[in-house]
């Protein structure tokens, strides 16, 4: 295992708190430095994340319960 392998996880859900943009490039700029291997992880993460959208909740908000459709 690589040093950075241990800090992809952490990095990651700690940058789903930051809104996709000037916030969240920031963060990872100050989290990942000059670590582009890491930084790289950390945004296909990321971009799988927000690609996978609603998959997971079948497509239900918050709101609705299960009943609901």
């Amino acid at each position: 295992m690589k040093p950075s392998d241990a800090r992809v996880q952490p990095i990651f859900n700690d940058a789903l708190d930051y809104p996709a943009g000037d916030e969240r490039e920031n963060y990872l700029q100050k989290a990942c430095g000059s670590d582009a291997p890491l930084r790289a992880r950390v945004e296909a993460l990321l971009r799988a994340h927000e690609t996978a959208g609603s998959f997971l909740t079948g497509g239900r908000t918050d709101r609705e319960s299960p009943g609901d459709h």
